[in-house]
């Protein structure tokens, strides 16, 4: 039986574009946060204030928003809709946008903001989406799980593959089938363009 969870969505970054990504997570990103992923040590290494705040205080179909601040302590202030407490997507993308669009160790002079749901058809937006999804589930993690998913004999139950991944990364169904996508994506350029 042909499985078909891991071959439903289109893409519009392509391979390389996501290599690239990768590429900038890995040598400018990680290296300056490790491996925190926590909203506190993100939060004190980068030097930015974190606050969660009730609808109300945001602008309509607002989850996060990433805006200067006059404090002298901070680079710069997250706002996160108390909806998205618990949930680290929402505040990761602030983290990227910081990191890629302000530079780490700068302060935030724009502001940034996820709208719900993060349907989004700007192209940076889907950037920042897929770096934010890509920190949150490094490229090595998952090749590793799906590495071990593909060699398991007898094969392993698909949709409690994709649960336990749900489960380790705190991260939604959707979410997680789309980055294992993309790392056969990215994994299958890569080999493309490696010679024999």
């Amino acid at each position: 039986m042909k499985t078909v969870l891991f071959n439903r969505k289109k893409y519009t970054l392509s391979a390389r574009e996501m290599i690239e990504m990768e590429k900038w997570l890995r040598l400018e990103c990680i290296p300056k946060i490790g491996d925190a992923l926590s909203e506190e040590e993100i939060s004190s290494i980068l030097k930015l204030k974190v606050e969660y705040v009730d609808s109300a205080n945001l602008e309509a179909h607002v989850e996060a928003e990433l805006v200067p601040i006059d404090d002298s302590k901070y680079n710069g202030l997250i706002r996160v809709n108390n909806e998205c407490r618990g949930k680290a997507f929402a505040y990761l993308h602030e983290i990227i946008h910081y990191a890629y669009d302000v530079g780490i160790g700068k302060k935030v002079s724009t502001p940034y903001t996820r709208k719900s749901k993060g349907h989004t058809e700007n192209k940076h937006e889907q950037k920042i989406n897929y770096m934010a999804a890509a920190l949150c589930m490094r490229y090595e993690k998952i090749d590793a799980q799906i590495q071990a998913y593909d060699a398991s004999r007898p094969k392993m139950d698909e949709l409690k593959f994709v649960s336990g991944l749900c489960r380790e990364f705190n991260q939604p169904r959707p979410v997680v089938i789309r980055r294992i996508q993309e790392v056969r994506r990215i994994k299958r350029q890569i080999e493309k363009n490696t010679p024999a």
